[in-house]
């Protein structure tokens, strides 16, 4: 779970941009190096991206605090009722296919 504009985005663009300064935007690094939230989504490393508020997190606290509370919640009941053995599996399978996808260059390979 991650929100839209969270942590990696903003890292690379902090450490990147500065140093790519007259190649690229600082604002495309983190496409470039496929860190955003919606590249992670789409490799199958984070399961869902969380939205924020209009304009950022920062913007409005509260409201990014409820609905990340929110899908924290519901990601929590989902897995409630899901053996142990097979949160592992289903885990394992998840990095098994982070795997294969790294090494085909970021392409989706088969089912996960």
């Amino acid at each position: 779970m991650l929100e839209k504009r969270d942590l990696l985005g903003n890292l690379a663009r902090r450490r990147c941009g500065n140093s790519l300064q007259g190649r690229w935007q600082a604002e495309t690094v983190s496409e470039v190096l496929k860190l955003t939230a919606q590249d992670l989504h789409s490799l199958g490393i984070i399961d869902t991206v969380v939205p924020e508020p209009e304009g950022g997190a920062h913007l409005d606290p509260a409201a990014s605090a409820d609905t990340l509370k929110s899908h924290v919640l519901a990601a929590l009941h989902a897995f409630a009722d899901v053996p142990t053995n097979q949160l592992l599996d289903n885990r394992y399978k998840k990095y098994r296919h982070m795997d294969r996808a790294a090494s085909s260059g970021g392409k989706k390979s088969g089912a996960a």
